[in-house]
């Protein structure tokens, strides 16, 4: 099996006892590497047994932050190692009302949607 981190990541959780987040904070760390976009840290927190599926202040979970950061790399690894069916649904549904929020973003001025003809 490749290694997904190198040593200075590995030194790094070793040094973090708490992988889960903390009680005075409002992001875990694998919610941090998530927004980010740091793959192999977000993959070794996950090894130290990251709960996946923690959300934060917000009520975003790891998987939702890197969707809305655009972390492709972050999303594959949450959906391969440790998010279940269920939250994979609410995740795939989050997504698309993010998607269909920007699109009509971008397509309404001044709360009016302009006409697009095709």
């Amino acid at each position: 099996m490749t290694r997904l981190v190198d040593d200075s990541s590995e030194a790094l959780c070793h040094c973090l006892s708490q992988v889960n987040m903390p009680a005075d904070s409002f992001e875990s760390p694998l919610t941090l590497a998530a927004c980010g976009g740091h793959t192999e840290l977000a993959a070794l927190l996950i090894e130290r047994g990251a709960n996946t599926e923690e959300m934060n202040d917000e009520g975003y979970t790891p998987l939702m932050e890197a969707v809305r950061e655009g972390h492709e790399d972050v999303v594959t690894l949450l959906i391969h190692r440790g998010t279940t069916t269920c939250t994979l649904i609410s995740h795939m549904l989050y997504s698309l009302l993010f998607i269909l929020e920007l699109l009509l973003q971008q397509f309404c001025f001044d709360g009016v949607m302009l006409k697009i003809f095709f």
